[in-house]
């Protein structure tokens, strides 16, 4: 499957799951056919970028513009004294990496735990 085309069924997850956090999309970088990025522009003003590529993954949620903060799972073969080596969650910002929870066994199931976490943020920062 091309990368467009898994940018496109992710994006109709994030539309048709989490219409109340996410606002719009746009691609990043690479080509029409082949963009490097699918950016998921969210309600706070804050952004999810995803990369999906053949030699792994990473989910970045920036915002450090808001809050200072950033979150992002990925599988780049570093920090490996974590459990779940390669996986692993930078939380909150680049220095401080954790086991990561994240669901590998298809790209919209690890949007679907991304997109809940970042609702359940939202959710805590309005209470």
């Amino acid at each position: 499957m091309e990368v467009r085309e898994r940018y496109q069924r992710l994006l109709s997850v994030a539309l048709d799951e989490f219409s109340s956090i996410v606002a719009g999309s746009s691609l990043v970088g690479g080509t029409v056919l082949k963009p490097r990025v699918l950016r998921l522009h969210l309600f706070d003003q804050s952004y999810l970028d995803i990369r999906l590529a053949a030699d792994g993954y990473a989910f970045h949620w920036e915002r450090r513009a808001l809050d200072g903060l950033l979150y992002r799972w990925d599988d780049a073969p570093h920090h490996r004294e974590i459990g779940t080596f390669p996986h692993h969650l930078h939380n909150g910002s680049e220095l401080a990496v954790v086991e990561s929870q994240l669901p590998v066994d298809s790209s919209e199931s690890a949007l679907r735990h991304i997109l809940g976490f970042i609702e359940n943020r939202l959710d805590e920062n309005r209470s």
